[in-house]
């Protein structure tokens, strides 16, 4: 039995997605619309309020902008969960979070971190429908299911009871962004598995937005949690590693950038942290990361 909790922009879901729900989920549920369309929410207000109105033992946390290809997928959570060392299942995520600030998929574009990303989905561009992936990064090809340190918020599910010791951090953030590496990284303490999943397949019809919200999040998160990163559970060379947190550090280096922001006082000492850490030439590595 499942509680699906979903924060939408509107008094309802669609009916789109909740016939798509009904008729794909297998098992019982209810679905726990978070009515959202006076913005007197943020995400993390908005699911802690989903899960005091939740009545079954596992739970379901999904945008209202995806669909489901997959028949019974709910049995197939359940399933998973079968194992009690589960405590978070997502179908995308990082097997590996930086020290330095950036984003988590980010790695998967270079040729160090192509070991570091899960993900199984399909991505469609919500500004041009006609704009879609198929998207599979699967390290361990013949896995149903693949163990990382956190997943995204299009969708993911825990169990009810860990609620018992963790929440949805609305103290220190606010707005829609880092709530899902935050809940999975308070999982991760608890000393539970997070998996990313390849048998159930979900369509994201989205466009990422890294605004200022984001990088006001993304302080402080890795701020947050500094003292436990960087995390990965993958064999990693330290070569390997100063390519992704280099990457990182380019990445936000150009978001900061984009959004017109000055670098904070954080993001400079992400930089010396990086030179000290992995560069004795300071002038050789600017050349590099600028």
């Amino acid at each position: 039995m499942i509680s699906i909790i979903i924060c939408s922009r509107f008094q309802s879901i669609s009916k789109e997605l909740k016939d798509n729900i009904e008729n794909t989920v297998g098992v019982v549920h209810e679905i726990i619309c978070i009515d959202n369309s006076k913005s007197q929410y943020d995400i993390f207000s908005a699911y802690n309020e989903g899960v005091k109105r939740s009545q079954y033992p596992l739970l379901c946390f999904m945008h209202e902008d995806i669909l489901h290809y997959t028949n019974d997928w709910g049995k197939l959570l359940i399933n998973h969960f079968r194992d009690l060392k589960v405590g978070l299942i997502g179908i995308s995520g990082p097997r590996f979070i930086s020290q330095i600030p950036g984003i988590w998929w980010g790695p998967g574009s270079t040729d160090a971190g192509k070991d570091a990303i899960c993900q199984y989905s399909i991505d469609t561009n919500r500004a041009d429908p006609t704009i879609t992936y198929n998207t599979c990064f699967k390290p361990i090809a013949d896995a149903n299911a693949i163990e990382v340190v956190a997943v995204d918020g299009c969708f993911f599910c825990m169990r009810k009871s860990v609620f018992d010791k963790i929440r949805f951090d609305e103290i220190n953030y606010k707005g829609f962004h880092f709530y899902d590496l935050d809940i999975s990284l308070q999982v991760y303490m608890l000393g539970l598995k997070s998996l990313c999943v390849y048998d159930i397949l979900i369509e994201h019809v989205s466009n990422s937005k890294l605004d200022n919200e984001w990088l006001t999040n993304a302080r402080i998160f890795f701020t947050k949690w500094k003292d436990c990163l960087p995390i990965v559970n993958y064999p990693v060379s330290a070569k390997e590693r100063r390519v992704l947190e280099k990457n990182n550090l380019q990445t936000m280096n150009y978001i900061i950038n984009e959004n017109n922001r000055k670098p904070s006082r954080y993001y400079k000492f992400s930089e010396k942290l990086y030179l000290l850490r992995y560069c004795c030439d300071k002038k050789m590595l600017q050349s590099l990361i600028y």
